[in-house]
């Protein structure tokens, strides 16, 4: 979610580029923290594309249309 929330920011101070190749890789089990938070951590980022899409381009997303900013 952090991370997130990083990227988001940083795509306005400097251009990002597709690499080819693979240089990390994440393990995904039923035993992740994340994993055990998807719900929380989906909410929350669906916040930050809210709070960018406003700051950016102020376009104001009611709180019932939050969730489909999941994509």
């Amino acid at each position: 979610m952090e991370d997130f929330d990083l990227w988001t920011r940083a795509v306005e101070y400097t251009k990002f580029e597709t690499l080819p190749q693979v240089y990390g890789e994440y393990r995904i089990s039923s035993h992740n923290i994340s994993q055990e938070k998807v719900e929380a951590i989906e909410l929350n980022m669906c916040e930050i594309v809210r709070c960018q899409l406003s700051k950016k381009f102020d376009i104001t997303v009611p709180d019932e249309y939050v969730s489909v900013l999941n994509g």
